[in-house]
């Protein structure tokens, strides 16, 4: 068992022998900090179902704010979590993008989505799928919910604002991890503080439970694993949705949003050259 107080500890149990110590079945707990889970171990997740996955923890660096080259964007690891879900989204006719200002990972493309052939990636379709669900289709096709982000956004057809909101994403994900489902986010780089508490995944979720547990009441459950590609992208439709949404605002250039490069200044310089390659918001 973990040190007493400590939460940064993830239990596996073992699904087949690790020598004579160890047997098939036996439950372990790993620090995460250390943890990259091989084949024979089954990692479970903080709601106690068991998923297959295998995360890289120690992979990251600390990321650039600074528009980035290609090469070194392409240094950064592809994202380490490929569990499914039992459903997927289909899309239709496919959007068109115009040519980009600000550099993204090709990690934001195989993942989520690719702006020179209009198709989703796994993490895209997931995202898509969360949100044209009953309980969040509603808030995310609802007038202007993108705000300045999408200015034609009412004109769209309900399944294309579902899909300038999978480009948001993509568009948050490059400036917040590299579009990086693995992702360690530091409170420090160097001496410099950089986030209150540490995070992980794609949009930077509080890594402790119990802090997001505390935070998002209404959408708790929606956000107790972020250790599976469905559980990452569960969470953050329930937080936009809690935080911004539900509060009357949009996703654009909101003072108290919990992700800083949506907040009032960032909001333009880091998200907006994104945004506008998705050329049926403009």
């Amino acid at each position: 068992y973990p040190p007493a107080g400590e939460d940064n500890y993830i239990p596996v149990q073992l699904v087949s022998g690790m020598g004579p110590n160890f047997t098939a079945g036996q439950m372990v707990f790993l620090p995460l900090s250390e943890f990259v889970a091989p084949r024979s171990v089954r990692v479970l997740d903080d709601s106690d179902e068991e998923t297959e996955g295998r995360y890289c923890t120690e992979c990251s660096e600390p990321r650039s704010r600074e528009n980035s080259s290609v090469s070194r964007l392409q240094r950064i690891p592809p994202p380490a979590i490929q569990e499914r879900s039992s459903r997927s989204y289909s899309q239709g006719s496919l959007p068109k993008f115009v040519a980009g200002t600000r550099g993204m990972n090709p990690a934001c493309h195989e993942n989520t989505m690719n702006p020179r052939t209009g198709k989703m990636g796994s993490f895209g379709k997931e995202l898509a799928r969360v949100m044209s669900s009953d309980k969040y289709s509603s808030t995310y096709t609802r007038s202007n919910a993108l705000g300045a982000f999408c200015p034609r956004f009412n004109q769209l057809s309900e399944t294309r604002k579902i899909e300038a909101w999978v480009w948001f994403w993509a568009s948050l994900g490059q400036e917040e991890s590299n579009c990086n489902l693995a992702q360690e986010h530091k409170t420090h780089v160097g001496k410099k503080r950089i986030n209150p508490r540490p995070g992980y995944g794609y949009a930077t979720a509080e890594k402790s439970q119990s802090i997001r547990d505390g935070r998002y009441r209404q959408g708790a459950g929606d956000c107790r694993n972020i250790l599976t590609m469905s559980g990452q992208a569960l969470c953050y439709v329930s937080m936009m949705k809690e935080t911004q949404l539900d509060n009357g605002a949009s996703a654009y250039s909101y003072g108290s949003s919990y992700w800083g490069p949506l907040r009032p200044g960032r909001a333009r310089t880091q998200v907006m050259p994104h945004m506008k390659r998705f050329d049926e918001c403009f």
